[in-house]
């Protein structure tokens, strides 16, 4: 097996030793700091009595090669989504309100909630997707070190009890 990446003990991450950006494969990065950092968890120990239950994980950083153009366009992505999202989220409950009557106003703040937390992961990933690129996670999932971890056991999501 071809070593592609090396322990950083201080961070306790996995640094790549690959220059080549994953996200848009023209560029090289320079600074270790524009990678994306995908966490990787494994189950060590699972404790489930009546009325206890208890996991233990371990949990890695992965480092994907990412250049800086590509870490400003996701950046970038994150901040319009997040900022269109929520006015849209805030039209709908200003809206809501507009009409004075309870039931609509409850409905328009609940509307408005999930259309901030749920359109901005949306609208971020359709801007990156715009660019031609992986949105950070997508280009993780194509890495061949993650695709390892992930066949022997490794999770994106964190265990819970």
């Amino acid at each position: 097996m071809e070593v592609k990446h090396i322990i950083n003990e201080n961070l306790k991450r996995l640094e790549p030793i690959a220059k080549h950006c994953v996200y848009c494969c023209e560029r090289d990065f320079e600074d270790v700091n524009t990678c994306y950092f995908v966490p990787l968890f494994a189950e060590k120990d699972r404790t489930n009595v009546i009325v206890y239950r208890q996991v233990k994980f371990s949990k890695i950083l992965i480092g994907i090669p990412r250049c800086q153009s590509c870490m400003e366009i996701h950046d970038s992505a994150n901040n319009k989504g997040r900022i269109i999202a929520w006015s849209i989220g805030f039209l709908i409950i200003a809206l809501a309100i507009f009409t004075m009557q309870p039931y609509v106003i409850a409905f328009g703040i609940l509307a408005g909630l999930l259309a901030g937390f749920g359109l901005t992961i949306y609208i971020a990933d359709r801007f990156i997707y715009d660019k031609g690129l992986y949105n950070p996670k997508q280009g993780a999932k194509n890495d061949e070190t993650v695709q390892e971890l992930v066949i022997n056991g490794w999770s994106f999501t964190q265990p819970s009890a």
